[in-house]
């Protein structure tokens, strides 16, 4: 792997990050109004960001490990 690739991994990695962020926020928000419609989008939202934060974060590893 070349270096763009991690630097690559490592910007998607917090950029998925920070959307997690937000979006946790904005379902802990949707919860106190008591809008749980608004509050199950948000969990299935987070569900797939989730995955995506494993995957770069298992990428990361794995580029970790090559590099040993």
């Amino acid at each position: 792997m070349s270096w763009q690739d991690i630097a690559t991994s490592i910007d998607s990695q917090a950029k998925a990050f920070e959307a997690f962020k937000e979006a946790n926020d904005a379902r802990i928000k949707a919860v106190e109004e008591g809008d749980m419609g608004r509050a199950s989008e948000l969990d299935i939202k987070l569900g797939k960001i989730e995955i995506d934060v494993k995957t770069f974060t298992d990428l990361k590893t794995e580029i970790a490990t090559e590099m040993e």
